[in-house]
Formats: structure tokens, C-alpha cells, sequence
């Protein structure tokens, strides 16, 4: 780089601070208003690539636009010989990279101090969150002033939130964007469709790293507090709920993590996960089906007026596995009793006289906590429904006419049936009982007009909002025979439990 740069010789370039992949960052000596500052430049073999370029300019108008205390400020951009410069705010200190170097002792890095070290990024996150997705976050990414305040920095590949769109700035292919170790699986496969979750895996990443001086292994995470014994059993929980590999089990926002964290440290923490040990328990393969990746038609066509269930949309969904039968009471009572959690003589009483009929009476937290224990999730709604019918758009999961041999409604029976009954109303991939005998929880949070919004006509969509209403699918053994077709929709409050409602799952 020049030894100046600007009309008049405004800056005058004093050190290199740090060279990338695509451009440098220099300091320098702002003449006019007599400060340090720090300058960020485009290398000029990429000077002429236009996706840099917008990706260096997007960094310009997506920081201008935050103003929290933590998130270092980009002061202008100058275009000069033909090529542009970001004028940063100039922070005299190091990165969290090289300060993890230098202090390596375990014992100093407590779980207490470690979390009051952090909390102000998880802090600009929040704001951050409002108007982008960082992309990048990573311990370089983090610097840390002499007077040990922290910064995010670098919104370089940042994508620009206008509402509910995300207007993607990287468009050259041959570009590769973003550090692999701190990115989920789902940025890694560059899906178009990532939230600000990935943000939430890569602060997991960093909080862990400073608990444990590692990087947690992907196949299987070890527990924070098993290299660290300020970290307890309840940190340990948040620490996997942020680097789950599902972006559906992880938290949707940083206000959540923040709200947990400090209720941990204060003493205050009675969320029910604090009791769950995430000990994944052992998946009988040959209870899952296969439901290969393509497109069905999700919803209703002439067969039924409920607007609920409209318009009909083809759309796409990736391979996944969904248990044939729904959770039993003898498995959820081995999840109750390897989490030493409250067992109540009705469950100990119907896991020994009815071991294999559906596990009834949970909530929807409580079926996400089953999940997370064996490594699994509850289906999304449109998992559920291409399950029951199939890629033929079958009414009903056995074919197109009601047959009562096929399912458990009505009150016909008046109680709910082993899991294995009424074999003729098999889906065509295999799966029992997705009409009748029991209502199923989905992921999705219920929201009517759902398949009308562009979110929905997306692959793999899912009804995110934060709602506590929560999709409920299938029907059960006393509700009306409409509520058999494999489009219908239904929906409950999360905490609500009763005899009619339970769930499978999917990996």
C-alpha cells in the first residue's frame, strides 16, 4: 500500500495490523481530524472482481447501520486510484485468537469470568441480528482493546436482512467464503436459507474453545466441563443446544442465550433442561424408514375447503429418516429414568401394562427434550405430511377413501391402540398410524396463512416465528374423521399435554 492515500495526503499509513486472502488492514494517521485509524483495502488483483467488491461495499452499508458499542465502526469509504478503502475505527489491542494463545493456562479461563468476557458480543449480536447475519464470527474476527473491551469486527461476507429476505452478496461460485471450523453444516453446503443460527453454532464454537482450549469434535462433542471443571451440568446443556447440527435444535436467538447464561450464573436457572444429560441413547435403526430426497405436493386440492391447508404447492424436500412408530411409553420412560426426571406412577404403570402404546400426556418441550437425548428432532411439518402420503398425494396414508379397518377415530374404540395395530392403514413408506389413534407434534409453530408466504415455498420450509401454537398432525382416536386426511392441520399450545397427543421422531 501507498504511504498515503486521500486528496491532500489525509491518511498517512504508519503498519500493516493484518493481510487476508482478498485485501489487507493497515493503520494509519488521519491528518485532518488527528486520530489513529484503521483502513481496510481490497487487494488489487481484486480490485476489478465485482462479487469483491460488492462484498467490500456491503460491509460498508451493513456496518454503518449499527451503532452498538461493541461492534467496531466502519467512519467512511473512500473510493481512490481506483480502489476502494473502508476507514474503520482504529482499536489498539489484539484478537481473541492471539489472546488464546497467550493464555493457555485451564485455570484461568473460569466459567464465570469466561462468560462476563464474552456476554458484550453476544450483546452486539443482538443488535447486529436486526439488520444482518455475520457469516464470519471467529476468534479473529473478535479484538480485544488494551482497556479489555471487546469487539466484532469484519461484516465482510455479511448478508443484509430487509425483513424477511436476505439478499446474498456472494455470487462468484469460485469464491470460497467463510472458515470452515466455525461454520454448521448447513453454511458448509452453502444452502440459501441460513438464519442467524449459524451465528448462534459459531459463538457456540468460541465459547467452547475458551471453556476447554479446543475446538469440540464434530462426531461427538464432549462435554465442556469434561476439561473444565468450573463448567457445570447446566452450561454444558446450553454449550450443545448452540452447536446442534440440526439449525432447528439449536436456539433461534441470542436474547434466549443471554436470558439462560445469566439465569445459570446468578442462580436463577430452572428451565427444565437443566435436568437433561444429552446423553444420546441408542436408535433401533429398523424402527426408521428412509423418505428420499424430492418433491411432493404439500396440501390440499378439491378434496377438502379448510383455507388452512391451502394453496397445494409442490415443493422439496432433502433424504431424512422418520421412525415407523410413534414414541412409545416404555421408551420414554428409559429417557425419564436416564435423566433422573419426575416419574409418575401412571407412567411407570403404563410402561409395565402397555409398553408399546404411544407415550401420551407430553408436552411439546417434552418431546423436544426426548429428542435431543437420542440425537433425533421431531419431524417439520412438511416431513410429517410427505410421510403420511407419499410423492402420490394420497388423501389418506393407505390411499384415497376412508376406510375404518384402517385407523383408530372417532371414539370407535375409545382409547388409544398399541403402535403396531391397524397395519392396513400403513403409509407407503411403512410408517403406522399417521392417521388416528394419536395427534403428533411437528416442529413448526402454527401459523394459518403459512403455505400463502413466500417462506413456505422454499425447500425443506418450516414455520419459524417463536409462537407458542405448535403444529399437531394425524388426527386421534376421538377426534372427527376429517382429521384423518394427511393434509390436515391442527395445532396446540407447547405446554399443553393430554391423552390424545404424542410424537415420533426424525434423524
Amino acid at each position: 500500500m501507498k504511504r498515503y492515500i486521500g486528496e491532500g495526503f489525509r491518511f498517512e499509513i504508519l503498519e500493516t495490523l493484518g493481510v487476508g486472502g482478498m485485501g489487507e488492514v493497515v493503520k494509519a494517521y488521519d491528518t485532518q481530524l488527528q486520530e489513529m485509524v484503521a483502513i481496510k483495502t481490497i487487494n488489487s488483483k481484486f480490485s476489478k472482481n465485482d462479487s469483491v467488491v460488492k462484498m467490500f461495499l456491503n460491509e460498508a452499508k451493513t456496518s454503518l447501520k449499527i451503532t452498538h458499542k461493541n461492534v467496531i465502526r466502519i467512519r467512511d469509504i473512500l473510493y481512490f486510484e481506483e480502489n476502494y478503502y473502508l476507514i474503520m475505527e482504529y482499536i489498539d489491542g489484539s484478537d481473541l485468537k492471539s489472546w488464546m494463545k497467550i493464555h493457555q493456562e485451564i485455570e484461568l479461563r473460569d466459567a464465570k469470568k469466561m462468560y462476563d468476557f464474552l456476554r458484550p458480543i453476544f450483546e452486539a449480536l443482538v443488535d447486529v441480528h436486526n439488520y444482518t447475519i455475520h457469516r464470519d464470527i471467529k476468534p479473529a474476527n473478535i479484538m480485544i482493546g488494551k482497556n479489555n473491551h471487546i469487539y466484532l469486527m469484519d461484516f465482510g461476507i455479511a448478508t443484509v436482512v430487509k425483513g424477511s429476505k436476505i439478499a446474498d452478496v456472494i455470487k462468484d461460485k469460485n469464491m470460497y467464503v467463510g472458515t470452515p471450523s466455525y461454520m454448521p453444516l448447513e453454511q458448509q453446503q452453502g444452502k440459501n436459507d441460513i438464519d442467524s443460527r449459524v451465528d448462534i453454532y459459531a459463538m457456540g464454537i468460541i465459547f467452547y474453545e475458551l471453556l476447554t482450549k479446543y475446538k469440540p469434535s464434530i462426531k461427538e462433542i464432549k462435554p465442556a466441563s469434561y476439561f473444565n471443571e468450573s463448567v457445570s451440568s447446566e452450561l454444558d446443556a446450553i454449550l450443545l443446544k448452540m452447536l446442534a447440527q440440526n439449525p432447528n435444535d439449536r436456539y433461534f436467538s441470542v436474547v434466549d442465550i443471554i436470558k439462560d447464561l445469566d439465569s445459570i450464573f446468578d442462580g436463577t436457572f430452572k428451565i427444565e433442561k437443566e435436568s437433561i444429560s444429552y446423553k444420546i441413547g441408542e436408535l433401533n435403526l429398523d424402527n426408521f424408514v428412509t423418505v428420499k430426497e424430492g418433491s411432493f405436493f404439500r396440501g390440499s386440492g378439491l378434496e377438502s375447503k379448510i383455507n388452512v391447508e391451502k394453496p397445494r404447492k409442490r415443493i422439496y424436500l432433502d433424504s431424512y429418516k422418520i421412525s415407523i412408530y410413534p414414541v412409545t411409553n416404555r421408551e420414554y420412560l428409559e429417557f425419564l429414568k436416564d435423566n433422573k426426571l419426575d416419574i409418575s406412577e401412571k407412567i411407570i404403570e403404563l410402561s409395565s401394562t402397555k409398553p408399546n402404546y404411544p407415550v401420551t400426556n407430553v408436552s411439546w418441550d417434552d418431546a423436544i427434550l426426548y429428542c435431543q437425548w437420542i440425537g433425533a428432532s421431531l419431524p417439520t411439518e412438511a416431513q410429517w405430511e410427505k410421510a403420511s402420503k407419499g410423492t402420490k398425494s394420497r388423501i389418506y396414508p393407505w390411499g384415497n377413501e376412508f376406510n375404518t379397518n384402517c385407523l383408530n377415530i372417532e371414539n370407535s374404540l375409545g382409547y388409544t391402540v398399541d403402535v403396531e395395530s391397524f397395519k392396513e392403514g400403513k403409509s407407503i413408506y411403512g410408517c403406522y398410524q399417521m392417521s388416528g389413534n394419536i395427534w403428533e407434534w411437528c416442529q413448526d409453530d402454527f401459523v394459518d396463512n403459512f403455505y400463502k408466504q413466500r417462506e413456505s415455498k422454499k425447500d425443506n420450509p418450516i414455520s419459524l416465528t417463536n409462537s407458542d401454537i405448535k403444529v399437531l398432525r394425524g388426527g386421534s382416536y376421538n377426534f372427527v374423521q376429517s382429521s384423518a386426511r394427511s393434509s390436515y392441520r391442527y395445532y396446540g399450545k407447547r405446554n399443553h399435554k393430554d391423552n390424545s397427543i404424542g410424537f415420533r421422531v426424525v434423524i
